[in-house]
């Protein structure tokens, strides 16, 4: 697992971080548009050491 900071962006243009660890880029990235249905942007960047 690694540590990720998801960057969102919603449709009406307000945006958002959230913390937390996963497995994958994907799999930060598809847990997030699950969760928001209205986000139109997710960025995952990877925390710490590889």
């Amino acid at each position: 697992m690694r540590r990720y900071l998801i960057l969102i962006c919603m449709g009406d243009g307000s945006m958002g971080r959230l913390r937390g660890e996963f497995a994958s880029d994907w799999e930060a990235i598809d847990t997030v548009l699950g969760s928001f249905g209205d986000a139109v942007s997710v960025v995952a960047r990877r925390e710490g050491a590889a």
